[in-house]
């Protein structure tokens, strides 16, 4: 995931598109972070290097990707480069870099060395030409955003088939080869394609066969409370040493919270994010709670991103409160499919009478889900433009027509 990232960060770059990019990406990845939904933790994009970012991130991200990456049409390219018309030996450190970078030529060092070297060059009878700016098509950085998404999609599925698993490699193949594409046009004549010597690209082709030994990717994965994370509940109870049986002595008393926590907590507000409830479960926040109706039509009327569940009955609605109240959304009018992601018009109107508020110890949820607006030439829509949305879903699942346009749970697809 990050190695993709970064290519299609270093195809903006080539583009001179790269500062638009970020300046829209933040803005983007923030609203969702503002939800704090625990399997959907997006953080933005500051530089190449994704500083800080852990597991969580990357997979927020992979789920986002879809929706996210359809910011690339609508980036606006920087001012072209021209040579500066002052003579180099007054020029910055970074026109000396900058005149060096357009022409291919290493621009590393202090400011000395980068100005004999320029000078040298330029006492050549042919000065070395600006060379145009690799990267190929923008539909094929699309097509790779959509076969990424749509892989890992299957990889992290919950429930394992025979149908799934022939589905996982033939995407599989299909983003190895969309990313080829991509990154063919970004090496240097004498670099190997970067699929054949990434390791982690050629351990997807292992994915297949793992899944058929051993059952779904996402139960060997050591993120989140089933792994890793569950270290939090312990090491702020590490503060007298390590003692005799310190091991035994703290699993026991973490054990003995959690049950306690348990009996004193209602079992209408014991709500996990688990596959329909069987299992796989996913501790941590699987929904936003708006803290009155106003407020989740505020962000509704603003074209935010907003979480949602469905229940059984099909419906679709915002948890207000304490978890006592269900507002009900109408997600119906199907609007299209935009890189491969399925939108829909959001019908939720406070003065419409087909919207309305129910207990919620009466319903029972099936699916949480985020609502992403449809992006566009400055990123997020304004709050004038139509309501439409594309759904994520927390067990990977896409949202798409049935053959009467409502909308139904299935695999993604490209």
């Amino acid at each position: 995931m990050k190695t993709t990232v970064q290519r299609i960060m270093e195809w903006t770059k080539q583009k001179n598109k790269h500062n638009h990019f970020l300046r829209l990406s933040s803005g983007a990845l923030q609203a969702v972070a503002k939800l704090h939904i625990d399997w959907c933790v997006s953080i933005p994009i500051n530089g190449m290097k994704f500083g800080g970012w852990v597991s969580e991130n990357y997979l927020a991200l992979a789920r986002l990707s879809r929706w996210f990456f359809f910011i690339l049409p609508h980036l606006r390219s920087g001012p072209e480069y021209e040579d500066p018309l002052t003579p180099y030996t007054s020029w910055s450190v970074k026109e000396l870099r900058d005149w060096l970078r357009v022409r291919g030529l290493p621009n590393n060092g202090k400011k000395a060395a980068l100005m004999q070297k320029v000078g040298q060059l330029k006492e050549l009878s042919e000065t070395p030409p600006i060379i145009p700016p690799k990267g190929g098509t923008i539909e094929d950085v699309i097509s790779l955003t959509l076969a990424m998404g749509v892989c890992i999609g299957h990889i992290m599925q919950r429930a394992v088939s025979a149908e799934v698993i022939l589905r996982t490699r033939y995407y599989i193949k299909r983003f190895l080869s969309a990313y080829h594409e991509v990154d063919k046009h970004l090496l240097k004549e004498s670099d190997k394609p970067g699929w054949l010597t990434s390791y982690n690209y050629m351990c997807l082709l292992n994915i297949p066969t793992l899944m058929e030994e051993y059952g779904p990717i996402a139960n060997l994965w050591e993120g989140g409370y089933d792994g890793e994370k569950y270290s939090q509940e312990l090491k702020h109870r590490l503060k007298g040493g390590l003692k005799e049986n310190w091991h035994q002595n703290l699993l026991c008393n973490v054990l003995a919270d959690d049950v306690m926590k348990r009996f004193e907590k209602p079992s209408d507000l014991q709500q996990d994010c688990t596959d329909n409830n069987k299992g796989n479960s996913l501790r941590g926040k699987c929904y936003r709670k708006y803290p009155n109706t106003f407020t989740f039509f505020q962000h509704f009327n603003k074209r935010l991103p907003l979480s949602l569940v469905t229940l059984v009955n099909g419906q679709w609605g915002a948890v207000i409160g304490n978890i006592s109240t269900i507002q009900i959304v109408r997600v119906e009018h199907y609007y299209g499919k935009v890189n491969g992601m399925h939108y829909w018009c959001i019908e939720s109107a406070m003065n419409n009478p087909d919207t309305q508020v129910i207990p919620y110890q009466d319903t029972d949820v099936v699916h949480h889900c985020i609502l992403l607006p449809k992006l566009g030439h400055n990123g997020l829509p304004k709050h004038t433009e139509e309501a439409v949305y594309c759904v994520i879903q927390s067990q990977w699942m896409d949202v798409v027509p049935d053959n009467n346009g409502k909308p139904v749970f299935d695999l993604p697809k490209i």
